[in-house]
């Protein structure tokens, strides 16, 4: 009989174990459904021919990579691009991204992985030929820069630049050597 009692608390653990991690990984997936807006920094050089960015963002739970990803969009505009600054789920991030000359994508870190959204993002990607890809994720600091910006099997994607972003008085100095080394 005491065998019969440990084995269903056992299992009685193991499902509410497994409902704990079904359950957070929605809701870390839900963050993103709120990123869906828009906005344009136009570029402090050419108006008439302005290079063009795309910095597309998922905020995450805590907010962090969408202020990360501001800071990215001004980095870019300083240096004569005119920037879009878009939400993960918004139109203007699944709109014709061949239009753009560097493409930015961020999210938060979870486990050690880049985020659902971020990766979905990644491998729907259809930049134009010799386009810039970059991207940062905010959290999870020992993770590899492979599950950082991760791409399935085969991708013509090419990202130049991954770079792990901290939310700490660096961050404003991180995200500028972050469009630096983009750049280059």
């Amino acid at each position: 009989m005491k065998k019969i009692v440990k084995i269903i608390l056992a299992v009685f653990l193991a499902i509410i174990i497994f409902a704990a991690v079904g359950l957070s990984v929605v809701f870390l997936d839900v963050a993103a459904y709120t990123a869906n807006g828009t906005q344009t920094l136009n570029s402090s050089g050419d108006a008439a021919n302005p290079f063009k960015a795309l910095v597309v963002y998922d905020p995450g739970i805590t907010g962090a990579p969408k202020n990360i990803a501001d800071k990215v969009a001004s980095n870019l505009q300083t240096k004569g691009y005119q920037v879009v600054l878009a939400g993960i789920k918004s139109s203007a991030a699944t709109i014709d991204t061949v239009q753009y000359q560097v493409i930015v994508v961020g999210g938060p870190v979870y486990g050690g992985n880049a985020a659902v959204s971020v990766k979905s993002y990644l491998s729907s990607l259809k930049p134009a030929y010799g386009a810039k890809i970059g991207v940062f994720g905010v959290g999870s600091f020992g993770t590899e820069n492979d599950k950082l910006a991760p791409l399935p099997a085969g991708s013509s994607v090419s990202i130049k630049e991954t770079f792990k972003i901290s939310t700490s008085q660096n961050a404003t100095a991180e995200s500028a050597e972050f469009v630096t080394q983009l750049l280059s």
